[in-house]
């Protein structure tokens, strides 16, 4: 008995290795944060493209900007569901693709004069949706990732970090972007930034457990 509580006893004092000794951790997160602000640059450069390319007005950049947010009223709780029944981490690889093409699409229709009001609003709509999806995908990965339940504080922490810069020094990274290449080029930035970050999830070799899509059948015991 007391061999067992000794044992007990030492695991539990045994000092728990922080998440910058987790490859597979720190290779999402350095994605996550590179992706958070090539949002920051969207967020600006994508309102300054109505203006630049349309002379948008005050009520078109608010509506575009709502465009953007509405899937996350809309779409979350569904998303949510469904992510649950598949893995995460082929969601997010998609999103990422898929974001990163219609980012990269605006600059490519502006240069060759086809961008139009309508199109930019379909785009940042889907944009909005894509990402809304995403975001529902990578905060369920997190603890499938580190796995170990004592990791979870220090996870939220580090992830809130990268909101925390994204937040603070995006706005004015992509400040300077847009001042320097112009909006519409900017974006080519945000694009470049959601295809390093499906870069560093392929890197990722954690594997999720096996997800079934559809509640699985319940066997009936026929009357014979």
């Amino acid at each position: 008995m007391s061999v067992t509580s000794d044992e007990t006893g030492s695991e539990a004092d045994e000092p728990v290795r922080s998440l910058w000794h987790h490859q597979d951790f720190l290779k999402f997160w350095v994605g996550e944060t590179v992706s958070l602000l090539g949002t920051q640059v969207t967020n600006l450069a994508l309102p300054l493209t109505a203006i630049y390319a349309f002379n948008a007005s005050d009520e078109q950049v608010g509506f575009l900007r709502f465009l953007q947010l509405v899937p996350y009223i809309g779409f979350a709780l569904l998303f949510g569901v469904w992510v649950d029944r598949v893995r995460r981490r082929n969601v997010m690889l998609a999103t990422n693709l898929f974001r990163a093409v219609l980012i990269g699409l605006i600059p490519v229709l502006h240069w060759l004069d086809v961008l139009n009001m309508p199109v930019l609003l379909v785009i940042a709509c889907a944009l909005g949706t894509a990402s809304c999806l995403f975001d529902v995908s990578w905060m369920p990965f997190v603890p499938t990732l580190v796995k170990d339940p004592k990791h979870y504080v220090e996870a939220n922490a580090k992830m809130g970090i990268s909101q925390s810069v994204s937040d603070v020094a995006g706005p004015g990274m992509a400040g300077v972007l847009v001042s320097v290449l112009t909006a519409p080029v900017a974006l080519i930035a945000n694009a470049g930034s959601y295809l390093f970050s499906t870069f560093m999830l392929l890197l990722v070799r954690t594997r999720e457990a096996e997800h079934w899509t559809w509640p699985r059948p319940v066997p009936h015991s026929w009357p014979t």
